[in-house]
């Protein structure tokens, strides 16, 4: 789909508030300003469709948050290289810049001791946890996975897929499937979604935080900060007036969110992914940049300085536990597990210079499982229950996990909403 930003007329469509006064026009709303929603949005735009978002707080979980000099993402985030989020980015003339993990300098943790992170051949060969049949096991299985058909596994779980590894091997690699896909469910969720993380070219950890893809987004948008109440067809009920337009994309965040904001029944859906989060801010690096917990789902990842986020010589470091569905441990017990990783890893009370704690912070609106087929068996775009509205999200469509899921649905709705308007 082409980008220009060439001008044309839009379609004559009114926005009535109170008493029914005429104050603008729209091809297309959307409900819901994080990154599906604002992309969306942009690529109505670039299309020449006169766009209006709704969003009382946008940017959505991709916001960033500035304390003590720290840019403080929502949690562990980072750009999957080579998916749908650097695919429409690029489309889009959105620019960013920062640096992968230090994975191979890391560390995983086993009943106290650490062992070097088998991140590489020679790390595996040379690793003093793995035994020689955790080896040969472990190397085997990744060797496999570069030629696996992801989508041949949609039904296939990951506890299936690891079945064949020593326990040891095992435990690694689903160490290694957490860490790519931020979900703990390795007895239902899709196979599918761990193999496309795992063979991902690696992650990217951005410059001056997520904020920084959000404001570039939202330029030329007009977001407008009135709650909605419900969208029906193209008719936006606010809790100011009424907006009317002949299309609209709902991309509030959650399968629950939209079939509220649509007034339908529950989409078909798993639960959410959810994480435990630390976000710490300290006056020197961690002993390893990375350090994950093999027992238990606990991880540490140093953010900087391959990404910009501290002051001179700080550093941003996050700390979390993956949530395993139905895991209900309170926020005090959880944040003191992600303090005792932290100070694991030589820091101390003394040296947080800032910190946050995120209970229970969703990851993504849905789990993938392998009960529905994988990636196929989310809902898809055109699935509102109106004719002309499209859903978007990290919970819709065929195609691609968390922020790429966001990114190919806000790619897909636009192209369909640009094609029934001749754009």
């Amino acid at each position: 789909m082409s980008v220009s930003s060439a001008t044309v007329q839009s379609q004559t469509v009114v926005l009535r508030r109170h008493g029914g006064m005429t104050t603008g026009s729209s091809d297309v709303v959307v409900v819901g300003a994080g990154l599906a929603g604002l992309a969306a949005a942009q690529l109505c735009r670039r299309r020449g469709l006169v766009v209006t978002v709704f969003d009382q707080h946008p940017g959505g979980r991709a916001r960033s948050d500035r304390k003590d000099g720290f840019v403080f993402n929502r949690g562990p985030h980072a750009i999957y290289r080579g998916g749908a989020t650097e695919r429409v980015l690029r489309e889009l003339g959105v620019t960013y810049s920062g640096g992968p993990p230090a994975l191979a300098s890391g560390a995983i943790l086993v009943d106290g001791r650490q062992f070097a992170m088998p991140a590489t051949k020679s790390a595996v060969l040379t690793s003093r946890y793995f035994a020689t049949r955790d080896k040969v096991t472990y190397g085997r299985f990744f060797t496999r996975l570069a030629r696996m058909d992801a989508a041949q596994f949609g039904g296939v779980t990951v506890s299936e897929m690891l079945g064949d590894l020593t326990d040891r091997a095992a435990k690694v690699a689903l160490m290694a499937v957490r860490t790519a896909t931020y979900a703990h469910a390795p007895d239902v969720m899709s196979a599918e979604v761990a193999i496309t993380a795992l063979q991902a070219p690696g992650v990217l950890y951005i410059d001056d935080g997520w904020q920084h893809l959000v404001d570039s987004l939202a330029e030329g948008i007009d977001v407008r900060s009135e709650s909605v109440v419900t969208i029906n067809g193209g008719v936006v009920t606010t809790g100011v007036g009424t907006y009317e337009a002949p299309m609209a994309i709902v991309a509030v965040g959650s399968p629950a969110a939209a079939a509220r904001v649509l007034g339908r029944s529950a989409f078909d859906v798993d639960s959410p992914i959810e994480v435990a989060c630390l976000d710490l801010g300290v006056d020197h690096a961690p002993t390893k940049p990375v350090l994950m917990a093999i027992d238990e789902p606990i991880y540490l990842s140093c953010h900087t300085p391959m990404a910009r986020l501290a002051p001179p010589g700080c550093h941003v470091v996050h700390v979390a536990r993956y949530l395993a569905p139905g895991d209900d441990d309170a926020p005090d017990v959880l944040q003191d597990q992600l303090r005792v990783h932290a100070a694991r890893n030589g820091i101390t009370e003394q040296s947080i210079v800032s910190s946050r704690y995120l209970h229970r912070m969703m990851v993504s609106g849905a789990l993938v499982t392998a009960a529905r087929g994988g990636f196929a068996g989310r809902p898809a775009i055109d699935e509102s229950g109106t004719a002309d509205v499209f859903v978007v999200g990290d919970w819709v469509g065929p195609e691609g996990q968390l922020a790429d899921a966001a990114f190919a649905s806000a790619y897909a709705a636009a192209l369909r909403v640009c094609a029934k308007l001749k754009r």
